[in-house]
This record gives structure tokens, sequence and C-alpha cells, in this order.
């Protein structure tokens, strides 16, 4: 009630309105629906309800009650607190009994007000009302916002959903056309935010389409507009005589800052981080300058505090990891140092409330350890990078002539020594997830059962890189009692793990950035393109998530992965037989662990179990998996075909997904169609071998393409120093410039490995920093 009656305060002030509670009242609600702040319009439609309810005692007016009804209704629709939808139902319920006093009948209002009534649908009657609501404006002292403001209650207070629909949707595009009138930012999110309260309140998918056509042209015409206002900033212009847009993005960005730090002070969580997202959302760009991404600094920093405080109420451990990841961006766009020393205090302090609020543990937290973690990967890195400059000094085929027959045997011995490079990479991961892991145990205290912390994905195929995400998932002995411990772990590792300072905002799915699971596209707005991509968890999205605490915010079956051998066993079948064409992959990667922390008699049981599912009924089971999974990834590859010729064109290639994913899936289908189980590519190669599933020649072509295709990836991100996997392949027989550059004004010189006739240009994906790569003769026998 404080909150509420500061925001009316507020808003008495701006309108000079002191006597006219109801007009103050629509235009909070209005704002709160503008701000998406779902507990402000709640409370206000209960205070609108309030108002009726109290006119209608003191009138005797039977129409009063039913408003007040109404308004109490979808009050309680919107309201997620359960304290405060007992008090509207208590109201809900006392003015229905005023209203059968009053004259013995009951409220004619719809109660289940998502259903519509047949006056609802009087398409002429709102039009008729919309017309008249247009025709009104330069006729009275109300203005058009004004005027649908009121209509908006009016609406809601007669229960006429068809109505609020419209209102919605005109109120939708009225700041639409002031955004492309004035340039405006602001304007386009209010109206967006009114089109998806319009798309809340839609039951007719034609509706719903039409919803989903003015979001698009909605986006387009913000995109128009922000392009608008960098060019004019850049010339020192206006645009069409208006504000400069920088002046009112700025206006915007201090009314949210400031907004959200009274929000702060009265304790109102959930309104700071909208206002401190929206100020984020501001000053966001997707492609930003230095200057621009320094904006991002405070409200990073406002929202880290949002959820530092939000932890200590809700107990939740994940808000400390966000809280801690929000800190981290800040300090990556920060170039301030007694800011960023302010910031790596809070880090060490989050850390803190962590073991207090989360672990009952009070304890001083040093930076020591973080410093001495991100120490160790700097050195992993550099070490992986002297050996494969060694790799290439004493191993290289292509300075020989391509017949010569010692080429086949030193690019043979290649492969060995880049197997034996990825074989010291995993085990030295290992070491260091495994140390973060125990010093985890060591202050929370020894796990209540035997446990396997299980890496998954590249980490158990034996491909991973020292930028690969960690994907992985806990078998424990027991499952109930032991839960609450390793959720806790998780979390735990979580935090030691992006305070390593390589976690993207978007992959902790913070909802008021990247809700993932939102039917509006607008609601994944934030692109995080300055925090270094790294040694992180896997990210929140719905079709990665591959983690201990599994994907949040859906409504699909628990895909928690703390299980026991025997339940995560059923996970996998369970995602065979029903979610595997949803993209989530669970399968794919649960029957291929590897042991990094823990008991190996649990895996071992794990895999006994699985080998036997994978191979019933004739290995019916694998030779699924390997179907979906070809018919997948055949929908692309590094070749653009014309004419049944493969070419290769100058474009911004995925290494990750065109040209390394193909040789670790082609391995991978060919062993599950012949009954073996995969375990590490290089064994897997190996078993095939052995079981005469294919020549020791083809083995060898396997291996080298294995390798070349897993050197090319390392080589990727150990050039751009992050886990971005992005190059430019341009033909080696017509060497092409960019941007007018020749060859010899390109900047440093890296060296690839063996990709057939091709000359490698590294890219950031967003940047475009070009960097010149030796060329490279084809692999024979390939």
């Amino acid at each position: 009630m404080a909150r509420l009656a500061k925001k009316l305060q507020d808003f008495e002030f701006h309108l000079e309105i002191q006597d006219d509670q109801e007009v103050i009242l629509a235009h909070a609600l209005r704002e709160a629906i503008c701000g998406e702040d779902p507990l402000m319009e709640t409370e206000v439609m209960k205070n609108l309800g309030d108002l009726h309810f109290h006119r209608g005692k003191l009138s005797k007016d039977s129409a009063e009650f039913d408003k007040a009804a109404a308004l109490y209704a979808a009050a309680l629709l919107r309201c997620t607190d359960p304290e405060m939808s007992e008090t509207i139902k208590d109201e809900l319920e006392h003015s229905k009994h005023c209203r059968v006093l009053l004259d013995g009948c009951t409220p004619h209002y719809q109660w289940s007000t998502d259903k519509w009534s047949f006056a609802d649908r009087n398409v002429l009657r709102v039009a008729e009302i919309c017309d008249q609501a247009d025709r009104s404006v330069g006729k009275s002292e109300h203005s058009i916002e004004q005027i649908y403001t009121e209509m908006l209650v009016n609406a809601i207070g007669n229960s006429n959903v068809f109505l609020e629909l419209e209102v919605l949707k005109s109120l939708g595009d009225f700041y639409l056309k002031k955004g492309m009138k004035t340039q405006q930012l602001s304007k386009f999110s209010k109206a967006a935010a009114m089109y998806n309260k319009a798309m809340t309140r839609c039951e007719d998918p034609e509706t719903e389409q039409t919803l989903h056509h003015r979001v698009r042209y909605m986006e387009k015409m913000r995109e128009a507009a922000s392009q608008v206002s960098r060019n004019a900033s850049q010339q020192g212009m206006t645009s069409d005589g208006t504000v400069q847009e920088e002046k009112l993005t700025d206006r915007d960005h201090e009314d949210h800052l400031r907004e959200g730090e009274s929000s702060i002070a009265r304790a109102d969580l959930d309104s700071a981080e909208q206002h401190f997202a929206a100020a984020l959302k501001t000053v966001h760009v997707t492609d930003p300058t230095a200057q621009q991404y320094q904006r991002e600094v405070e409200p990073l920093c406002k929202l880290g505090d949002v959820y530092s405080r939000r932890c200590q109420q809700t107990g939740d451990g994940g808000d400390f990891v966000k809280a801690a990841a929000l800190y981290n961006a800040a300090i990556a766009r920060s170039e301030d140092q007694v800011l960023n020393s302010n910031m790596v205090t809070a880090i060490r302090e989050v850390e803190k409330l962590f073991l207090k609020y989360i672990l009952g543990i009070y304890s001083s937290v040093s930076q020591h350890d973080t410093e001495k973690h991100k120490k160790q990967l700097k050195e992993m890195r550099d070490q992986i990078k002297l050996e494969m400059e060694t790799i290439d000094q004493q191993l290289d085929p292509y300075v020989h002539d391509e017949d010569d027959p010692c080429v086949k045997e030193i690019e043979a011995k290649r492969a060995q020594a880049v197997r034996h490079l990825f074989e010291k990479i995993a085990q030295q991961r290992k070491e260091f997830i495994s140390l973060l892991v125990e010093e985890c145990i060591g202050l929370m205290g020894p796990p209540p059962c035997k446990y396997a912390l299980i890496g998954l994905g590249s980490q158990a195929t034996g491909l991973v890189t020292p930028y690969s995400d960690l994907e992985f998932a806990i078998l424990v002995e027991e499952s109930e009692e032991c839960l609450e411990y390793f959720r806790n772990l998780t979390n735990y590792l979580n935090l030691k793990v992006v305070n390593l300072g390589e976690t993207i905002l978007p992959a902790m799915g913070i909802k008021s950035l990247n809700d993932f699971y939102s039917k509006n596209p607008l609601d994944n707005w934030y692109y995080d393109s300055v925090t270094p991509r790294g040694f992180a968890f896997d990210g929140s999205m719905p079709k990665a998530s591959k983690t201990p605490l599994g994907r949040q915010g859906t409504n699909k079956p628990s895909s928690e992965l703390i299980c026991t051998p025997e339940n995560m066993t059923s996970i996998l079948q369970n995602d065979v037989t029903l979610y595997l064409k949803e993209g989530y992959h669970l399968a794919t990667i649960l029957r291929n662990p590897c042991l990094i922390a823990g008991d190996q008699d649990l895996i071992d049981t794990y895999m006994a179990i699985t080998v036997k599912i994978l191979q019933a009924d004739g290995g019916k089971m694998a030779q699924r998996l390997a179907q979906e999974t070809l018919a997948e990834n055949s929908k692309s590859n590094m070749y653009t075909c014309g004419k049944g010729k493969p070419t290769i064109t100058t474009e911004l290639t995925n290494v990750k997904n065109k040209i390394y994913r193909f040789p670790a899936v082609a391995v991978d289908c060919l062993a599950l169609y012949s009954g073996i189980t995969p375990t590490t590519v290089w064994k897997t190669i190996k078993e095939m071998e052995n079981q005469q599933v294919i020549s020791p020649d083809n083995a060898l072509h396997l291996t080298v393409l294995t390798s070349i295709s897993a050197e090319l990836r390392l080589r990727t991100y150990i050039a751009n120093g992050t886990g971005r996997s992005w190059i430019i392949l341009l033909h080696k027989k017509k060497p092409r410039t960019l941007k007018g550059e020749t060859s010899k004004s390109l900047p440093r010189q890296v060296h690839s490995c063996g990709v057939s006739d091709i000359q490698l240009i590294n890219a950031e994906e967003k940047d475009k920093e070009y960097v010149w790569h030796q060329t490279v003769k084809p692999v024979t026998g390939l």
C-alpha cells in the first residue's frame, strides 16, 4: 500500500488532479501495463474495486457493486500472491453479498473473465464506442490517451473483455504512431506492452495473429527509429525537428533508474527489477561501441543489487548466481577502476550471503581463490596454444609434395598428436572442475550419499576445448534425501564458474532480460556481445540447460538431472519416446557420459542399464537415435551445392556447426547402427576397427578427419580468445580482399590445420575483425 500510495502521489503531481481518484487510478493502471508490472496492475485494480464498492455503499447503486465485483475478479485473475488473492476473494464475496442485500439478485458481471459473453461479441457496438472516442478528440479537455485509459477501466468494470481487448490494441496503435512521429524508443516499448497485454486477453486466433503482425511491424519501426537516431547523433542533427533521440533516451534512462531506486527503498524488488531492466533497455544496442556499453554498467549493477537482495528473501540459490553474473557483466563493460573494485567487493558479498542464507555457513570469502582459478584457466590455454605450435613445427605434412609417400604417414602421426592433445585437455578440464567441486564440498560438508558428477557432450566425446560450456549431470545413490544438497552444490559450483567472468548474461535466463519461455519474442531482447564467452555452465535456453537443475520455466515434466542411475535411464527413455524431436536432445548426451568426480560404481551401474536399453530389441532405440541425429544434422553442412557439385562460398561460417560437428556425428551414428555404444570419438573409431565395422584405412581416414575438424574448432576459439566459432571461408584459387583490403594489409598471421584447399579468415560474429590464416593443402585420402 505504501508503494501504491507513492505511485499515486506521483500521478497526482503530473496530472495536477487532486480530487478525481478514479482518473488517477486509471492512469496508474495504464502505466502499470506499460511498465509490465503485474503486481502494480493487480493493486490498482483492487483499489479501483474498493473505490466502486464504497461508492455503491454510499449511493446504494447496484451498478457500482457490479463494477467493484468485476474489478475484483480482474484483479484476482492477475494476482500471483496467495495472501493478496485471499484478500481479493473476501472483498469479491463481500461485494456480491452487498449486491444481493440491495435488490435481491446476484451481480451480472462475468465471473469467468476468460469467457466472452454474447454482448462482448457485439463488434458493431465496440466499433461505435471506439469511433466516438476518436471523434471526441479535440472536442473535450481529454487527450486520446486519457480517453482510451478511461475506456479501459470502464471495459474492465463492465466485464466487457472484447472492448478491453480493442482498447488495448488502440492504445498500442497510439503509442506506435507516437514513436514513429517522435522517434522516442520508450513509445515503442509502451506499444509492445499494450499489444502483449492484449495477447494475454485474446482467445480468438485471427485476432491473435493480427496482434503478432502489429508486434513485428512495431519492431521494424523501432529498429528504423534507432537507426535514424544513431545517424542523427553521429551527424549532430535532429530528426524531423524533434528532440534528439539521445536526449530522450537519457531522460527515460534516468527516470527508470530513479523509479527503481525508489522501489528498492520500499523493498519492492519486482518493481525495481522492471525499472532497472527498462533503464538497461533504453541504452542497449546489439552492436555497441565502447561508449554505449559503458552506459549499461549502472543498470546492470542495480539489477545485481536487486537479485542480491531478492535471494535473501526467497532462499533461491540461483538468484545469488544471477546477481554475480550481473556484477561480472558490469565489470566487463566498465572502465572505472574504483567502480570495478566496488563490484568485486559486491561479488564477494554475494558469495558470503550464499553461504549464509543457502548453506547456513558463516564464513569469510577471499578473492584469492577466484584469481587463482582464472590463472589456472589461462595457463591451461597458453600451454595448449604452445603444444599446437609444436605440432605444426614437428608434424607438418604440407611441406612435402602431396604425392610423397611420407605425407600419409605424417598425417597419421599428426592426427594421433591432436588426439593426445584433446585427451590432455579433457583430463585437465576434469581436474579443474574437480578442484572447484572439492572447494564447494569442503565448505558444505561431505555429501549425504554416494554421488558421481558425470560430464556430458564434448567432455565425454573427448573433443572438449578450454572454452567449451560445462554440460553435466549428477548420479546419486538415493534420490529424495540427497536432492537439496546437490541442488545447492550445483548452484555453488555455478557461482564459482560465473565468477571466472566468462558467462554471458543470456545464458543465465534472467526473465526481465531474456524470457525464453514467453510467447512474445520481445521478451527475449538482451544480447551480450561484450562479456567474454568461455568456460561456463550450459546456458538456460530451452534447447540447452544440460545441467543438474535442468530446464526452468517449462510445463514439461521435470528435467532435473540429479537422479539415481535407474531414474536417469528413465529420463533417457522418455526423451527418446516423447521429446526427442523438440530439440532438447537429452537422450543424445545421456547415453554417453564420463566421470568427472565421485563414485565410479554409480556410473558403471548407469552405463550397464543404458547399454542394455540401447541394445534391446535388436538395437531399436540406438538406431532410432542415429536416424533422428542424421535427419537433423543433414539439414546443414559446410557446402552450398549447385548443379550437383559442392562449392565453397565466401560466407560467414560457424566452424562448430558447419565443420566440427559432422565427423563427430558421423562416427557416433555409425557406431550406433553397428551396435557399438559410443564413448570418446577416438576410442569409438578404434572399437569399430577392432570389430571390423570399418577397415584400417577408413579408421585412419576418420581419425584424420576428426582431428582436422576438432583442431580447426580449437584454433578458431584460441584465435578469437573466446568461445566464438565464426570464420570466413575463401577459395584459395580466387583470393579475395575484404572492404578494399589487400592480403598484405590484413592483420597478424595465425596457423590453421589441414582443411581442403581453403584459406581461413577468422571473423568475430559482430565486429567483423578479420585475421589472415595460413593456406594449407588438401588431406590425402579424404
